[in-house]
């Protein structure tokens, strides 16, 4: 408890000691979203008789905010700050097994 009455403090005489500079302060506030949308027709092939995707067509969509923060507060002193949030929409097939089909390893071909 007493940590975080010293952390609130802190943080408050910060705020007052930025609020004295923001007159004279540039701020520019900035950033994009942008999305990224992929579907899939799954590979129809059948190595036990079952096909291990679905039938179905199967997709993503990555989405992604980012904040790009700068204040100017005198001539030799900014700060800048930036926060990105991306979250990503799948199908839940995904989840469980690779999409494509296993290729071959490193060590395991032979040469004819």
């Amino acid at each position: 408890m007493k940590n975080l009455v010293c952390q609130g403090i802190a943080l408050s005489l910060g705020i007052l000691c930025l609020v004295n500079f923001l007159p004279s302060a540039d701020f520019n506030l900035t950033g994009y979203y942008k999305t990224f949308l992929v579907i899939f027709a799954p590979p129809h092939y059948e190595t036990t008789g079952v096909s291990p995707f679905p039938e179905r067509l199967m997709g993503q969509v990555n989405n992604r905010l980012r904040l790009n923060f700068q204040l100017q507060l005198q001539k030799n002193i900014s700060l800048s700050l930036a926060y990105a949030f991306s979250p990503r929409i799948q199908d839940q097939q995904f989840f469980q097994q690779p999409l494509l089909i296993p290729g071959l390893e490193l060590f395991n071909y032979r040469v004819v």
